[in-house]
């Protein structure tokens, strides 16, 4: 009777204030009401329940919850201290991290998702979705932080209440105050946390209290029962023992987090650690190894371990396997904790890594009393030699010397951080580069990485002093660095001078200096006087120092003059710096060429070009080229014809392509060209000054995106020193976002030694061009174009070719009066049709597409030579002959654009549309990524900052599930339930990602190609698939950054992707479109469109 009775006042009490909120216009509050009213006529009046849903149903409003930053109603506050009773978290998407625990309560929790996301779908049906959790575990087993994530994943505000604020010593107090807490959350449609609820919600019988928490309890049991749905609790309890047995029976879903399992903890690390570990070259299964010795510990122990993993690599520098080590013997009281990781490396690494490199994680082979005296010995011989050394050869306080590391240590990971103080001392010892050298040992040779130490006779005796300190005294990281160690000596003449043919007499050459601190005031003064004391015209120098310290110079000399430079302390390297040849097949002229056009108006895309300058009175030229002087001095006749050549290639491409005396179409672009070479009072043009016109020109003109360059200086590239050339080109690309198109070169009849690719076409923010030609109906590199590898960071050089013409198959040119054309072919003549391609792509597409996203469109859809496969010699493939097949969609296929910025460290995810009914035949994948990176002129060996890695996923729900047996079966987790509810009931553990098929890096030739090259700034693959076995396809990308001069904070890429489907019985492209209306067609003003999705539509996780 008194239930009833109490039902009836709950009644009565709910329509009053349901009669309330409708005259102060409240529909929210309307909303809770009506719905813990139908909760309490369910019973006897299941018709006038199910009607109250329906209204609620059709005039609810929106369920985003509390809209960030409007504050609708104030926090709660306790009456007496005025503090408030709740913490706001706001949900976060970008830094959302994505709990892991096992699947089981991960189905659990996505039901209880997938409920909160369908309320009215299941109002509809007169069921009612679930509005509660009680989550219990040991600490640190991420009850807090699930908590979080529901609150994110449903888009609400977290309120999470205050226990410091909220319990007062004064009797009721703390039940009124927790009221008020709870009547908050329901107006707010939050997600309400309890934490340390045990705090709260003890049982009553215990005899300790004074009636205070049977109160709150009492509250708690009310509240609760009538807890709305618009509004979700969650409990945390670490004691579920104390919890009053009434409390339990209030929660929709109790829920008890466990320690994580192995295939949890590796996740976790991955999360964690996965940036740390991307350089090591073994990332994939160490996590597997780490994992294994964690056996016991919770999530929050790992997370704990993984964030001083990162300090330690952070500030100590120390790589992550040592700092992982070094954890170990932290939390593990096991000493034989190295040995024992050692073995289950080995065991789960097997070839990914060698027994040496095992045992070099943790002890070299040679010991620190060895490796110091050998440091010491260096030293003293290096020291010596400065000494030896007259005074205009060395700065006076400080100097560089080399760190040579064995051979084993090379990677990146051994970084020898403790020799290096990075302190603002001016006698710290700095790291001021690197390269690779090449170390005899037994009569092979390997290459090793080499350190370029800058140092003071006070930072090297402390240094030495170090060296000479019992071991036992000694940080362990220095100890083990040492040991990595092979010698410390000075770089050696034939290290200096670089690439300088025997039969070299006289010429231009450019030298490269290291950054000095203390001393850099005077470095180009006493440089400068060394040049004239040999005879150097020093008005001829010209000196570039850039703000990252390095030092470029350009001057004229001879073989007298590089004799003399050697042993020249401040000098790293020095090359020749010829200005390259002009075309190689010389042109001849015919009559009955194609006519210019009518000039009706020129085009608002604009390609910009350096080059000698223009004949702007050509009638082929006039009104779509205009010429800026970049540089001083007189133009001479034979640049201002191949600039000439070049404008006119931009502007109409081969005019093999035309009829005989047939008029030539109106130019889609307009050229702007830059004249940047001159008469010099040597043979060769100064580049240096090309150079400076170009780091002038470019931030000047913002309007322009594409700059052709068929000039540089000739000879192949080297890969122990960066052209200025090479680095100004990617820094002005990667600043201002602007794509170079480079000719490669054309000295490839050179042979192996000197037909290699020419700067600046070795930029890895730019395209190299090289050029191909056809003989007897078969298409080849034409003999005269430069080939790869490029350098590292882009090893795949040329990007691409186009037709450049040869002797047996000319490119047709424009000639100096109308109806005449030049027969020619070059490399020079190539790059212009990519350039006009590109700019192009980004004029016509209203701003959708930058000149990134141009540059791996262009890559993406070049044409592969033979059977598919890139090439030295050809690169990505042959530049389509039309610009339309870059843009189209054939019948059954589709081509999506993604482009954005990733932290770095983090990934995207993508889902890739596609209709899951296709089951005919194969179906192709195919991507290119681009990046744009920072660049690292100090180290050539470690040029690219930053890059990334994608993965394919092509069956999101399909995983493989693994056995202690080391059996692997995969799964289709959306159909296959039966399988695995039996895999799971004997032990099989399913892999915490969906099957990855990333499909192979296509590489026809040299085995260095086919090494890791996830450092390179493009990537491109296919995979052919049997449509069948696609279904819900994602894609990720992760972005990955290296180097301590550059900080790379976020990773600028593109990425194509393209679908193809040919013996589907449905129109992909069509349905497509249809079925993801999210997709932004991109409009040329072409008669063809491309699908894009921006990256407003990634998802980025940690």
């Amino acid at each position: 009777m008194t239930k009833t009775l109490n039902k009836s006042l709950s009644v009565n009490r709910l329509i009053v204030d349901l009669v309330a909120s409708g005259l102060e216009k409240n529909q929210e509050k309307a909303e809770i009401i009506s719905i813990a009213l139908a909760r309490l006529l369910n019973k006897e009046s299941p018709d006038t329940t199910e009607a109250i849903y329906e209204l609620v149903s059709q005039h609810s409003l929106s369920r985003g919850g509390v809209l960030r930053g409007e504050n609708p109603a104030p926090l709660p506050v306790d009456h007496d201290t005025q503090l408030e009773m709740v913490t706001i978290i706001t949900p976060n998407l970008e830094i959302h991290k994505q709990p892991v625990l096992r699947h089981e309560t991960m189905d659990q929790i996505n039901n209880f998702l997938d409920e909160r996301k369908n309320i009215q779908v299941l109002l509809n049906r007169n069921i009612k979705p679930s509005s509660s959790i009680l989550l219990t575990g040991s600490p640190g087993t991420g009850k807090t932080m699930l908590a979080k994530h529901i609150a994110s994943m449903l888009d609400k505000n977290l309120v999470v209440l205050d226990l410091s604020a909220s319990i007062s010593s004064l009797l009721g107090k703390t039940g009124h105050n927790l009221k008020k807490v709870l009547e908050f959350a329901k107006e707010t449609h939050s997600v309400l946390l309890l934490d340390e609820f045990d705090a709260i919600a003890k049982r009553r019988d215990d005899v300790t209290d004074l009636g205070e928490i049977k109160r709150v309890v009492n509250v708690l049991l009310m509240e609760l029962e009538e807890w709305p749905i618009t509004s979700v609790v969650i409990a945390t309890s670490n004691h579920p023992e104390l919890l009053d047995r009434a409390i339990w029976r209030r929660f929709d879903n109790v829920l008890e987090l466990q320690l994580p399992e192995v295939n949890e903890r590796v996740l976790l690390l991955k999360q964690e650690l996965g940036d740390f570990f991307a350089e090591t070259g073994i990332d994939g299964k160490i996590f597997v190894v780490i994992a294994e010795m964690l056996e016991g510990k919770s999530s929050a122990d790992i997370c704990k371990i993984a964030s001083r993993i990162k300090r330690r690599v952070v500030l100590k520098e120390e790589t992550p396997l040592e700092a992982t080590f070094k954890e170990f013997e932290m939390f593990s009281s096991d000493k034989k904790i190295r040995g024992n990781f050692c073995f289950i490396a080995k065991k789960a690494l097997g070839n990914l890594i060698t027994v040496r490199e095992l045992a070099a994680m943790t002890e070299p082979h040679t010991s620190f009393e060895v490796a110091s005296k050998n440091l010491l010995s260096g030293i003293q011989h290096a020291r010596e030699t400065i000494k030896e050394l007259p005074l205009n050869y060395r700065l006076p306080n400080e100097y560089v010397v080399c760190v040579r590391m064995a051979p084993e240590f090379s990677a990146k990971s051994y970084y020898p951080s403790s020799i290096f103080n990075l302190k603002p001392d001016k006698d710290a010892i700095r790291d001021v580069g690197s390269r690779a050298y090449h170390k005899k040992s037994k009569g092979n040779e390997e290459l090793a990485k080499l350190i370029f130490m800058r140092v003071t006779d006070q930072s090297l005796s402390a240094l030495e002093r170090r060296l000479s300190a019992k071991e036992s005294l000694l940080p362990k990281n220095f100890v083990m660095d040492v040991r990595k160690i092979s010698n410390i000596d000075i770089l050696t003449p034939t290290e200096q001078i670089l690439g300088v043919a025997n039969d070299w007499k006289d010429g231009r050459i450019e030298v490269v200096l290291h950054p000095f601190g203390i001393d850099n005031a005077r470095l180009i003064k006493q440089f400068s006087h060394l040049l004239k004391e040999n005879g150097v015209d020093i008005s001829d120098l010209n000196v570039r120092q850039y703000e990252t310290g390095i030092t470029f110079a350009s001057l004229w000399g001879n073989r007298k003059l590089l004799k003399a430079l050697e042993g020249y302390n401040p000098l790293r390297t020095l090359h020749t710096l010829q200005f390259r040849n002009l075309p190689i097949v010389r042109g001849s002229s015919v009559n009955g060429g194609p006519t210019p056009p009518s000039f009706v108006g020129k085009s608002k895309i604009v390609v910009g070009m350096f080059d000698g300058g223009v004949d702007t009175s050509n009638p082929y030229l006039k009104g779509y080229v205009d010429n800026t002087d970049g540089v001083r001095g007189v133009p001479l006749a034979e640049f201002v014809d191949h600039g000439t050549k070049v404008a006119g290639a931009i502007l109409y491409g081969p005019l093999n392509q035309y009829p005989n005396a047939s008029q030539l179409p109106r130019p889609d672009v307009y050229v702007k060209s830059f004249r940047v070479l001159a008469d010099d009072s040597h043979s060769d043009p100064d580049l240096y000054a090309a150079i400076d016109a170009i780091e002038s020109i470019v931030p000047q003109n913002k309007s322009i995106k594409v700059y052709n360059l068929s000039v540089g200086p000739d000879g192949p590239i080297l890969d122990d020193a960066i052209s200025r050339f090479t680095y100004s080109c990617d820094t002005l690309a990667a600043k201002h976002g602007v794509l170079f198109c480079n000719a490669v070169g054309n000295s490839g009849e050179l042979g192996e030694e000197y037909g290699r690719i020419q700067a600046p076409s070795d930029m890895v923010n730019g395209l190299g061009v090289g050029a191909y030609t056809q003989r007897k109906g078969k298409v080849l590199r034409a003999p005269y174009s430069c080939f790869g590898p490029g350098r590292e960071g882009n090893k795949l050089k040329p990007d691409i070719v186009a037709f450049g013409g040869c002797d047996q198959t000319p490119v047709h040119l424009i000639g100096s009066t109308a109806g005449e054309k030049i027969l020619s072919g070059g490399t020079s003549f190539a790059s212009p049709v990519v350039a006009q391609y590109g700019a192009m792509l980004i004029g016509k597409s209203n701003g959708a597409i930058d000149a990134l996203t141009a540059r791996a469109m262009l890559l993406h859809s070049a044409i592969k030579h033979e059977a598919g496969q890139h090439s030295i010699e050809m690169g990505h493939g042959l530049l389509p002959e039309s610009i339309d097949e870059i843009v189209s969609c054939e019948d059954k296929t589709y081509t999506l654009l993604y482009q954005g910025e990733l932290l770095s460290g983090k990934y995207a995810e993508f889902k890739i549309p596609w209709i899951n009914e296709i089951q005919e035949g194969k179906a192709t994948i195919r991507w290119t990524v681009a990046v744009l990176t920072e660049v690292d002129a100090h180290s050539p060996d470690d040029y690219t900052s930053s890059s990334v890695v994608t993965a394919f996923y092509p069956n999101s729900h399909k995983y493989n599930f693994k056995n202690d047996e080391g059996k692997v079966m995969g799964v289709d987790t959306s159909i296959q339930l039966a399988m695995i509810k039996a895999l799971r009931a004997t032990g099989w553990k399913q892999d915490n990602f969906p099957i990855s098929e990333s499909g192979p890096t296509p590489y026809a030739t040299e085995g260095e190609l086919r090494s890791d090259l996830k450092w390179d700034s493009v990537d491109n693959r296919v995979l052919r698939k049997f449509s069948r076995g696609v279904k819900d396809p994602i894609f990720h990308i992760h972005a990955l950054r290296r180097g301590t001069r550059n900080i790379v904070k976020k990773v600028k890429y593109a990425l194509v992707l393209t679908v193809e489907t040919p013996k589907a019985s449905i129109d992909l492209y069509s349905r497509v479109v249809n079925a993801f209306p999210a997709l932004v067609p991109i409009k040329l003003t072409l008669p063809v469109e491309v699908q894009v999705q921006t990256s407003a539509s990634m998802r980025q996780k940690k």
